[in-house]
């Protein structure tokens, strides 16, 4: 499964992606993150109550886990994963 990452999450990440068995969903994914990168990687991507925090996107195949299952979303070894953390601007 390849993960993507864009803006500042590659900044902090120090590389735009990786090659990564499949875990068993977009949840285990993020847990897989914040293993990789540390804890704080995940600041600002999931709420307290631990679904994805307003502006974050992550598309699976290019479609949007929101029209999917969200963090549930089932994940495949021929996924592709792409991250995008929220974004300010004006």
């Amino acid at each position: 499964m390849r993960v993507e990452l864009y803006a500042t999450l590659r900044a902090a990440a120090k590389e735009s992606g990786f090659e990564t068995d499949p875990p068993k969903d977009v949840r285990a994914l993020f847990e897989e993150l914040a293993g990789r990168y540390g804890d704080g990687f995940l600041e600002g991507l999931k709420s307290e109550e631990g679904e994805l925090s307003t502006g974050v996107i992550v598309l699976v195949n290019g479609v949007n886990v929101h029209a999917l299952e969200g963090l549930d979303t089932v994940l495949k070894a021929q996924d592709t994963v792409a991250i995008f953390p929220p974004i300010g601007g004006g």
